[in-house]
């Protein structure tokens, strides 16, 4: 029960947002301090323009808090629920 009253609150705090295909959820080097949630399409990971990974629907990214809260990668939507 723990884990679910945690994911509720944790939804409390949070706001949809929708992201089209070809778009950077954002990008290497940019500050941030988010949560994210993929609901609908993939999304590619790339660091130092290389691809090392894709999430797809329910994988969950965040950026870690530290003393430079700068982004380690770029997040860019390879599709979205409208644009396979």
């Amino acid at each position: 029960m723990f884990v679910q009253d945690v994911i509720c609150k944790i939804c409390l705090y949070m706001k949809p947002i929708r992201v089209p295909k070809g778009e950077y959820v954002f990008k290497e080097k940019e500050r941030g301090r988010e949560m994210y949630i993929i609901q609908e399409g993939r999304v590619q990971i790339m660091r130092y323009g290389l691809t090392i990974g894709v999430l797809h629907k329910n994988c969950f990214f965040v950026s870690t808090k530290s003393p430079q809260p700068d982004r380690t990668c770029s997040f860019l939507v390879l599709c979205d629920k409208q644009h396979p």
